[in-house]
């Protein structure tokens, strides 16, 4: 069971949390897991990273949604995870007409990635 260890499950309850709508929980649990990324696997980072982007812009600021979607955006280019492919598909489509230019550097992140 070492592979399912604090920082992977305080991910899942993040992600949990953040699907429940308790946008201030997920924030903390997902936060710890993105200051603790370097004891995760790429793939389990770029999800934490974008399900945290997800927390962002449901509180109102989707610049700092967008700015953690690309640190994700990027990762998934070096270390590609249909997972975190998908919830960055999903952040996107949740950004509505927000035109910032993080969000059209994301845009065009999104075009490159398979």
């Amino acid at each position: 069971f070492d592979f399912y260890d604090e920082t992977r499950l305080a991910g899942f309850r993040g992600f949990a949390l953040q699907r429940a709508e308790r946008f201030d929980e997920a924030r903390v649990a997902l936060e710890g897991v993105v200051a603790r990324a370097s004891r995760l696997n790429p793939k389990q980072t770029t999800v934490a990273l974008v399900d945290l982007a997800v927390v962002h812009m449901a509180a109102g600021d989707p610049d700092e949604g967008c700015s953690l979607a690309l640190m994700a955006a990027d990762k998934l280019s070096r270390a590609p995870y249909a997972t975190g492919i998908d919830r960055l598909r999903v952040f996107w489509s949740g950004l509505g007409d927000h035109h910032s230019s993080a969000a059209r550097l994301l845009a065009e992140r999104l075009s490159d990635l398979p």
